[in-house]
Order: C-alpha cells, then structure tokens, then sequence
C-alpha cells in the first residue's frame, strides 16, 4: 500500500524507513525504484530516557544487524554507518524523544551528522525552519571551534545538506514533503547524491491535520492489531475498511496474549520505541 500510494503521488523512488526495522521495506526491495530504509532510534551514552531518531538508507540484512547491535551508543551507531559507507542524516533535528534538546546536543549533531532533515512533513514550519537556521550557521569556522571544544572529528567540513520527508504514519500524509536529486536512473545514484550531499529538501510543512491523521491512525490501528475489542460484528467489515486495515480476531489475541501486532506474548511493541513500534515513514 505505501509503495502504491508513493508511486501514484508521483514520487520517482520510494524510501521507506520503519523505526528500528527493515521489514516492511524489504517486502517492496524487489521494485527497482526501492530504496531500503530505516529510522534508527539511538541515544548518548548515560542518557537513556531521551532519544535521538537517525535516517539510514541503502541498509540490506547485514547491515541492520551491525546497526541494532551498535544503536545504543549514537557515536558506536555513527561509526557503524561510516564504516559500512550508509548515507545518514538526523531526523526532525529540534524534536528529541522522551528530553529535551541542549545546546550541547545540536553542537554535537552539528559534528555527527552530514545530513539533517530539514524539512519534516509531520512538523510544524516554525521548527522546521529553526532547524534550518542552526544547521546553516555551521559554517567551516564554527565547526572547527565545534570539534575542538567537544573533542569530536566532524563528518562535514561545513553546514549538513538538507534532506526532506514526510515522516508520515497513516499512509494520508505520504510524500507531502521530499527530497529531491540530480537525475537519477538507480536508487544506487540517489544513495551516492546523498553520501555526497547533493539534495535539495521540497514539499510542505506539518500541519494540525497531519498531526491528527498521525496520531489517529496509530491509535486506531493499535486498537485494530488489538482485535478491536467490543466493536459490534456487523460494522466490523466498515471499520477495517474505513481504517485500511484488518482487524486481528479477538479470540485469538486474547489467546495469545499479545499487545500488538509483532509482539511477544504479553508484550505490546507500541510500549517499548527501543524495540520494535512497527511505525512507517
């Protein structure tokens, strides 16, 4: 469904990134116009509760294995995606899960990362733009003076390249904000444009109804995946459909006790983000 929505909404080449899993993106890999993404939820060591989201595109099995393995740690994570030649950009960078943002934060973002998002179709312009303003202030100088003061090797000599995306969750909202690039025949030229930082960000900004198409169809596809329970049977049908979803039987959720769709028995996904929230971009 997000690759024919995608394709239909005129986008050249599809990138899905899932949070923290290339599933979903490897069911659409056999398209030649498929670029396997993820959205990395990592943190900095000794601050746990807070999180930090990291767009990574061009990732096979492999690669996400040694990804997951090393996200924990955002400068293990980096490493990593700078090992295996990854193009890699901070998402939403105003937007910190779970803390807030330092100074000290963006100035080491400043330094980790080539690419920002700077223009996320789920967020609001004013973020945005700020989020533009800070990465185009790192001039050459003030990276320079970044690095020494944080003891930290840049991995750009300048300002990130801008990127954008619709980080949409509901399928509604999908490809209201892009990226774009010089012609490009294979995903594999987009994935050197971007290690190179040739990209340019286009598309709208968040808004309320993105915001509430987001956060609804989560909801209602968490209660769906859940079997719906006390829903009558004759609207059952309209429901799924209304949603664009199926809806898990109750009996046999009840059964196994899961909390969602993916889950281990007695375990819902959607509590645990360091895991598996099965969440499209």
């Amino acid at each position: 469904d997000a690759y024919r929505t995608c394709k239909a909404r005129g986008m050249d080449m599809v990138a899905l990134t899932d949070h923290n899993t290339i599933s979903g993106a490897l069911e659409i890999a056999h398209h030649p116009d498929v670029i396997v993404g993820v959205e990395i939820t990592t943190w900095f060591p000794g601050e746990g509760h807070a999180a930090l989201h990291v767009l990574a595109w061009g990732v096979d099995e492999a690669a996400w294995a040694d990804l997951d393995r090393a996200r924990e740690n955002v400068f293990d994570l980096v490493d990593v995606l700078e090992a295996r030649g990854i193009p890699y950009g901070l998402a939403h960078p105003l937007h910190r899960v779970g803390d807030e943002l330092t100074v000290d934060h963006l100035e080491i973002c400043l330094l980790l990362f080539p690419l920002w998002e700077g223009r996320n179709g789920a967020r609001p312009e004013i973020s945005n733009e700020v989020g533009v303003r800070i990465a185009q202030a790192a001039q050459p100088e003030l990276i320079a003076r970044l690095a020494e003061k944080h003891s930290l090797r840049p991995r750009r000599n300048g300002p990130p390249a801008l990127t954008a995306g619709s980080d949409d969750h509901s399928l509604l909202e999908a490809c209201n904000a892009w990226s774009e690039f010089p012609r490009s025949a294979r995903p594999a030229d987009v994935l050197d444009h971007l290690r190179a930082g040739r990209v340019e960000m286009a598309g709208d900004h968040g808004s309320p109804t993105a915001l509430a198409h987001s956060v609804g169809t989560l909801l209602l596809k968490q209660y769906a995946n859940n079997g719906a329970k006390g829903l009558p049977a004759p609207i059952r049908g309209v429901f799924s459909d209304l949603i664009q979803h199926p809806l898990a039987d109750p009996g046999n959720v009840a059964a196994s006790g899961a909390g969602g769709r993916g889950g281990a028995p007695g375990r819902d996904p959607m509590r645990d983000p360091r895991r598996d929230p099965r969440l499209q971009r």
